[in-house]
């Protein structure tokens, strides 16, 4: 897992130092910030005036960044703002040098401090992204250690169990009232007749449906041997990342194409959805409890059938 870098916590409490005296100064002494920027205005009490009520949020700011340096990746919005901030404040500041509105030395300055904070910020961005992408990686690894501990019905063993003698498919169909679910069990079938691998192979068929209700679906396209999961709470889908779909990736042209011009929906039928009915099927190959691939649909019509994942042994 990405650690923050020890740095992090510092720089954000130097920069809460540097907002609070700037607020301080220019709230006290505005005009300190007349000399150090090399300009005189007009009407220096009312410069003054409207310098010290631009310069009070200044203080909300130190407070909001010394509060995000006591939890640095639960604020990162607060990352994203100072990042915003300050490369907002180098580019403004060398426009004024352009105007002739703040003097080249004082600009300067400005602009270095500014591309300091902009790189403090960014890069301390980017380690909190790093942080959560390696904690997501995590916890996906979490799942999947859960997903393959599952044991399919009236198996002694568990998946990861199963697939330490013999390589394991996962077949994930959506309800066994899915007209593509069954073209798949049909098609898988007819893989299984012509199936050559040199080794031995397991498949499970994993659904959203009861135990019952996918084996008399499976003794339909005759494939009764097949072991079988129920996954109702969708354990094994979201372990293996097999998406939901939404409007079109269900009743899109290509599923309306498959469905009824195709012929699908008139030679397999349709029947009652149980689960969730936007759950896209998937695949996957574990090989002594390993992950070789996974395979997510893209749409309700794709094929994610043994051809899909067993060549990747």
């Amino acid at each position: 897992m990405a650690n923050l870098p020890d740095w992090s916590v510092k720089f954000l409490r130097v920069v809460a130092v540097y907002y609070f005296l700037l607020g301080a100064t220019a709230f006290l002494l505005p005009e300190s910030w007349f000399f150090a920027a090399g300009i005189k205005p007009a009407d220096p009490q009312q410069a003054a005036l409207l310098l010290q009520v631009a310069g009070t949020p200044l203080f909300a700011v130190a407070f909001v960044v010394l509060l995000a340096s006591f939890a640095v990746r639960q604020t990162w919005p607060v990352l994203i703002l100072g990042l915003i901030y300050n490369g907002l404040d180098f580019f403004v500041t060398f426009h004024f040098i352009r105007m002739g509105r703040i003097s080249l030395v004082s600009g300067l300055v400005f602009m270095l401090i500014a591309l300091f904070l902009t790189v403090g910020f960014a890069v301390l961005l980017y380690r909190v992204y790093r942080f959560y992408a390696s904690d997501q990686k995590a916890w996906q690894e979490s799942f999947i250690k859960d997903a393959l501990s599952l044991k399919p019905d009236g198996s002694q063993l568990s998946l990861a169990e199963l697939s330490e003698t013999t390589p394991l498919v996962l077949i994930m169909i959506r309800h066994v009232g899915c007209t593509f679910c069954r073209e798949t069990l049909d098609r898988l079938a007819r893989e299984l007749k012509n199936f050559s691998g040199d080794a031995p192979l397991k498949i499970v068929v994993v659904g959203l449906s009861s135990v019952d209700s996918i084996r008399a679906l499976l003794t339909e396209y005759g494939l009764s041997d097949l072991l079988v999961l129920s996954d109702p709470d969708q354990i094994v889908y979201r372990a293996f990342e097999i998406k939901r779909g939404g409007f079109w990736q269900l009743f899109g042209a290509r599923e309306l194409w498959s469905g009824i011009v195709r012929g699908g929906l008139f030679k397999y039928g349709l029947g009652g959805v149980e689960g969730d009915p936007f759950q896209l099927p998937g695949s996957a190959l574990i090989d002594r409890g390993r992950v070789v691939k996974t395979v997510s649909a893209r749409s309700a019509a794709d094929y994610c059938g043994l051809e899909r994942v067993y060549p990747a042994i």
